[in-house]
């Protein structure tokens, strides 16, 4: 995210749902994995659009991190991630 930015809304497209036991997925920042989006917020499990609105500042150029655990035994699983942003 460039700086002087605020995320507006994130989606998370679940395309390919995960298989792995314990699987789990976050978006965040290096400083907290989970700022914009939590794993209560998506099922990994499930196929469908999840979606935030964090409203989360950034005041430096940061890098946005997806988080995915895949789960034991995976084999499959895949998302498609949309980040919209405007000047703070």
């Amino acid at each position: 995210i460039p700086a002087n930015r605020v995320v507006v809304s994130i989606d998370l497209v679940v395309t390919v749902v995960f298989d792995g036991v314990g699987a789990s997925l976050t978006i965040g920042d290096a400083v907290d994995p989970d700022e914009l989006m939590a794993a209560s917020q998506v099922d990994p499990y499930s196929l469908g659009t999840y979606a935030t609105s964090p409203g989360k500042s950034y005041g430096a150029d940061t890098d946005i991190k997806l988080s995915i655990v895949p789960g034991s035994g995976a084999t499959q699983g895949e998302v498609f991630i949309s980040v919209t942003y405007q000047f703070s």
